[in-house]
């Protein structure tokens, strides 16, 4: 029976370790046989996406190169680029890796003998210059190997947990051996006697039974008389109560104090925020936006995603009254977070929108000033509303920059008769102009 069982156990085992082969060897070949169609793929993003960032900076700049890092770096598929104007090398990375070496000038130049590797080249223009870009794209990523690897391992280290756990198992189930108990002589039956006998003559140390002798060393703790705990018991509160008494002035005074703790806490309570969002709207602060819009972008950049900041004024808006509390909840329901809204002057509200870029923020903002008009007619109210946009667009600026871009904007939409909504579109070449002045400065 035992026999029988550990045959099925090593079948068992034996189909679950091919079924693991079978799983890894199918995987990797039907991602190399797809590897043609992704690496095309991805050849024609890098090279769209390479385009544009041209568009802004130049390339063999810092700016340009931090940019194309940063997308090889999100794109797994990517072992090496190398970009070419004039026979120049402008562009490589990364310079560490073993599939880039020197040519004959002392260029760097992309080369491989690796099937795992494929090597493609294509001809543009970037920034008016002809390009030459060169990238070597995995036929196989290293975390597709990997992720087949671990499943496959997963298995063969789960039947072999399997394989310890029965075979365990089945030498539990094993019958002992049979002893012959009759000429048996345990050699534990003279112990076990004294042990027992021990136990009945056993005494103290001292060989003296333990008594109340008045010895307080040999009690596990002293005991209070009662006299005695009564007066500790009783001491400590007359002096707490004295003390109390002299330490709290009348309630007269109280008041006063409190009064002038108050009046001079006021000044200081206006003076600068306090907490992380307004009591009135419920939105941050004004001057909080700046350090958040800064952390943003900087996610922002290093995800590759756009950002927009929209500016929102409604004049002359009450922020106490009922209907300016309606307008929060419409806030609320197009941005989500309070974390995101800010507060503007006195009657105006930044916010930001993640993963959105020009045409996005605009039809957003658009159905933002229907609601909030609409609202604002069926209470009887005209206030004019304006809302000014600026986004990120691929570059690398500080938060100050975007929102300076989102106010001026709005100081068009409030200028400008025929629209209430404006967006800050960025020039590349004035861009890039504003970019060099600032280095230079």
């Amino acid at each position: 029976m035992e026999n029988k069982g550990i045959r099925i156990l090593s079948i068992c085992l034996a189909l679950l370790f091919s079924a693991a082969v079978v799983f890894f060897v199918t995987g990797i070949i039907i991602e190399y046989k797809n590897s043609p169609s992704k690496t095309q793929g991805t050849l024609t993003k890098f090279i769209a996406d390479t385009s544009i960032a041209a568009e802004y900076y130049l390339p063999g700049t810092r700016e340009f190169s931090d940019v194309m890092r940063a997308r090889i770096a999100s794109n797994q598929s990517i072992a090496v680029v190398s970009i070419k104007q004039s026979g120049t090398t402008v562009f490589a990375y990364p310079v560490s890796s073993p599939y880039i070496c020197a040519d004959s000038n002392g260029e760097p130049l992309v080369s491989s003998s690796s099937a795992l590797v494929n090597i493609k080249t294509k001809a543009t223009n970037l920034a008016g210059k002809p390009s030459i870009i060169t990238v070597a794209i995995y036929t196989l990523q290293p975390t597709v190997v990997y992720s087949y690897t671990r499943i496959a391992f997963l298995i063969v280290l789960g039947g072999t947990l399997i394989a310890g756990i029965a075979l365990l198992y089945l030498y539990m189930m094993e019958p002992s051996p049979k002893t012959d108990t009759a000429d048996f002589d345990s050699p534990f039956e003279d112990f076990t006697g004294d042990y027992i006998e021990e136990q009945e003559n056993f005494s103290f140390p001292q060989g003296e039974p333990v008594e109340d002798d008045g010895n307080d060393d040999l009690k596990p703790y002293k005991e209070i008389p009662k006299e005695v705990e009564e007066i500790q018991q009783a001491e400590p509160l007359v002096d707490e109560q004295n003390e109390i008494d002299k330490e709290t002035p009348p309630i007269a005074e109280q008041d006063n104090n409190d009064m002038q703790v108050q009046e001079k806490a006021t000044p200081a309570e206006d003076s600068e925020p306090t907490g992380l969002f307004s009591p009135v709207t419920g939105f941050g602060w004004e001057s909080y936006l700046e350090n958040r819009l800064d952390s943003e972008l900087v996610r922002s950049a290093s995800t590759e995603e756009d950002i927009a900041l929209l500016i929102v004024r409604i004049q002359n808006l009450d922020r106490t009254s009922e209907v300016a509390h309606k307008l929060y909840d419409i806030l609320l329901d197009f941005f989500k977070f309070r974390d995101s809204i800010f507060e503007y002057k006195k009657d105006g509200f930044s916010c930001i929108l993640h993963s959105s870029g020009v045409d996005n923020a605009i039809n957003i903002a658009e159905q933002l000033y229907a609601k909030i008009t609409r609202t604002l007619e069926e209470n009887g109210l005209t206030n004019e509303t304006g809302i000014g946009i600026s986004t990120r667009s691929f570059r690398l600026i500080p938060g100050k920059r975007l929102f300076i871009e989102a106010e001026q904007a709005l100081e068009h939409a409030f200028d400008d008769n025929e629209t209430a909504i404006v967006a800050f579109k960025v020039d590349p070449s004035k861009y890039r102009q504003y970019i060099s002045e600032n280095s230079t400065d």
